[in-house]
Formats: structure tokens, C-alpha cells, sequence
């Protein structure tokens, strides 16, 4: 049994609130299931390529890791759909980033991942979602994220596709540089796995 004192001390924890939010979501989606932890892991190899400090590299790996949070507000029957989605259920998948700032806003010591959270769907060229945010305007842990998280969605099975082998899923990547991903992200991410950082 927690003594009281330890309980407080495992609330009062970013972590702590962290590994709560992402069982959760694990819990409402098996493709959740180990998606955030593989995405924080490449988003850390990233941001040590751009020489973060060890605070920014805390909030990418947090905000990464809670990414896909806002999941949790897609209907079940949107979430686990086999078929192609309809352009109103996109809509309402479209939104999870807002869904899931609204989430980490609620928990103050996670303040900082909300950048990660809410633009991580932002594109290089403003097509992106949900601000249409372009370029360097987006902020660059969120640029870092993208690139991880769709490359990482590209290796692994979906409910709607097979995964695609490394090698193909990063040549998506490279023909998306300067549209939907930041170039010099892109780069970088080509180094990581040329050298298997």
C-alpha cells in the first residue's frame, strides 16, 4: 500500500501523468499499443541532431509519447473502422489534436507538450491541420514529431493496411520533404537510419 506522502509524489510527477494518459489511450486503441514510446524514441535520436538542451529534449519525448492523446475523443466506431473513412468522419479524426491539447491543458505540469500535442498534423506547406500553420512557424518539436510519427505509422500494421518495409516507408517520407515535412527534419531522419542511431 502507497503512504500517502509517495501518492503525492507520483501525482506531482510529469512522467507519472504521462504513463497514466498513454495507458489510457492504449487501453481505448490496440494501434495505440507501444505507438507512442516508438515515436518518443525516434523523436529523441531527432532532437539530439539539433542539439536540444535537456529540458526541450524531456518535452519533445513527453509530447511525443502523448501525441496521439486526444485519440480518445474518436467515436470507437470511427477509431477501429476497417474501410475508408468518410469525409465527415475524417472530420471528426481531424480534430483529435484539439481534443487532445484540451487533455494536457488540464494537467499544468504538461503544459510545455501542448506545442507537440496540438500541431504534430501541421504541414510544411499550411495544409496541415488544425491552425494550417506553415514552415518554421510551426513549432519545431512538432515538426520533429510528424516526421517520426508518420514514419513510424508507416512500418507498422494498421486497421486499414499492412505495414510498408523501412526502406519504402522512408521514401514516402523524402517525396513529402518541403510539403508535409520540414526538409532539414527529413534529413535528419535519413542520417538516423542510414547510420541505425
Amino acid at each position: 500500500m502507497l503512504k500517502v506522502g509517495k501518492m503525492d509524489e507520483v501525482l506531482t510527477s510529469p512522467d507519472a501523468i504521462v504513463e497514466m494518459l498513454l495507458y489510457a489511450l492504449e487501453l481505448r486503441s490496440s494501434e495505440a499499443v507501444g505507438h507512442g514510446y516508438r515515436v518518443a524514441e525516434l523523436c529523441v535520436k531527432l532532437g539530439q541532431k539539433f542539439d536540444l538542451s535537456e529540458v526541450e529534449l524531456a518535452v519533445l519525448k513527453r509530447g511525443a509519447l502523448l501525441h496521439d492523446i486526444g485519440r480518445i475523443g474518436i467515436p470507437d466506431k470511427i477509431l477501429n473502422k476497417e474501410e475508408s473513412l468518410s469525409d465527415d468522419e475524417w472530420e471528426i479524426v481531424r480534430r483529435h489534436p484539439e481534443f487532445g491539447a484540451k487533455i494536457i491543458r488540464k494537467a499544468p505540469l504538461l503544459a510545455d507538450t501542448v506545442q507537440v500535442v496540438a500541431f504534430h498534423h501541421e504541414r510544411w506547406d499550411g495544409m496541415g491541420y488544425p491552425a494550417h500553420l506553415q514552415g518554421e512557424v510551426i513549432p519545431l518539436l512538432a515538426r520533429i514529431c510528424a516526421v517520426a510519427e508518420v514514419y513510424d505509422s508507416l512500418i507498422t500494421d494498421q486497421v486499414y493496411r499492412k505495414s510498408f518495409p523501412k526502406l519504402k516507408a522512408l521514401t514516402i517520407i523524402e517525396q513529402d520533404s518541403g510539403k508535409a515535412f520540414d526538409p532539414t527534419v527529413v534529413k535528419m531522419l535519413v542520417k538516423i537510419l542510414e547510420n541505425n542511431d
